[in-house]
């Protein structure tokens, strides 16, 4: 069980990873006269990782969508809508910064208590 959350975790900061990787490249992108936003489809992602938290999933399908969330290509949008704004691009970078960066702490605090356990108090 605790590689399958493991797993899921490296699934869910992979997805905030490419959401931050993304929102740079529409941030470089933001002076070109009607650049569209690019957007990744993370439905895939968040639907498997909804379904390991109800216990419906593999480490073998997540390994897979780990892998392919490596080789998603973006697309550019193309609706009026889609404009890309240079506000909504940093808001994204910015939350994807901090999914990351509180995943990678729960991540810290599972391997800790892993220590413990193994190791005890000592």
């Amino acid at each position: 069980m605790a590689e399958q959350t493991i797993d899921a975790v490296r699934l869910a900061m992979g997805v905030a990873h490419r959401r931050a990787e993304l929102a740079g490249d529409n941030i470089a992108r933001a002076s070109v006269p009607g650049a569209r936003a690019r957007q990744l489809d993370f439905s895939a992602a968040q639907s498997l990782l909804a379904r390991v938290a109800d216990g419906e999933v593999t480490a073998g399908a997540l390994e897979a969508q780990i892998h392919s969330l490596s080789e998603q290509q973006a697309t550019d949008t193309s609706t009026d809508a889609s404009v890309l704004s240079l506000d909504a691009q940093v808001a994204e970078m910015s939350a994807a910064a901090t999914d990351y960066q509180s995943l990678g702490e729960a991540l810290g605090r599972q391997f800790a208590l892993m220590r413990l356990a193994i190791g005890g108090r000592g």
